[in-house]
């Protein structure tokens, strides 16, 4: 064989496997990536609010039921980074609070209420200034964190995730966005048929410890 026609062999087989070894890459890409669009979450994966934290922490005014709902989806991580992350943008709608379910403690001139700004006085304010009355407690406000669920065609939890801190006013509606803490393998997010989502309340932040 001549040399012209070893070139030109050499010279078919070389685009050949950068061809063939092209294809292999971006396959290997592609099924690393998961980056899927935003969906909404159906009636069913939206598992309500569980106060029972809050309870236990003594809280004493009742966060009005809430009405949750949004969106989710996952996202891959940049770089060399195989794992996925589940972003969400999720509305927690809490009613105005009932006057009627406030303590009387929490009512402006009672006793308790008059104690908590007097202790939360400074001891430079003049002796002579008097004791403001406190305002009464007309919203609440409650501290939680989301509880997600990723869960396969069978109904079997895959995973369990949990959200950033997040901030509920009643009377308001409350977005809470950002990316689970945790991420997840590719292969248990394309497994992932179902995602759940919930609120975890964890403490009354303007509960006053009675």
């Amino acid at each position: 064989m001549s040399s012209r026609w070893t070139i030109l062999l050499a010279s078919c087989m070389l685009t050949f496997c950068l061809g063939a070894g092209a294809v292999l890459v971006y396959q290997w890409l592609y099924s690393r990536s998961v980056t899927t669009p935003w969906r909404e979450l159906t009636k069913e994966e939206l598992a309500g609010v569980d106060a029972g934290h809050a309870r236990a922490a003594g809280s004493d005014i009742p966060l009005p039921a809430p009405s949750l709902s949004g969106k989710v989806h996952f996202v891959s991580a940049e770089g060399d980074n195989p794992q996925v992350q589940l972003g969400y943008l999720v509305h927690v709608v809490v009613p105005k609070l009932d006057p009627a379910q406030v303590p009387a403690r929490y009512q402006a001139g009672s006793i308790d209420r008059l104690l908590e700004v007097v202790a939360t006085t400074p001891a430079s304010a003049s002796a002579s200034a008097p004791t403001p009355a406190p305002a009464p407690v007309e919203e609440v406000v409650y501290d939680g964190h989301l509880r997600i669920a990723l869960k396969d065609e069978n109904g079997a939890v895959i995973a369990t995730l949990a959200g950033p801190s997040a901030i509920l006013r009643s009377g308001q509606d409350n977005l809470v966005q950002g990316f689970a803490l945790e991420s997840v393998s590719p292969e248990k997010a394309k497994r992932a048929k179902t995602i759940e989502v919930g609120m975890t309340l964890t403490r009354c932040a303007s509960c006053v410890p009675g």
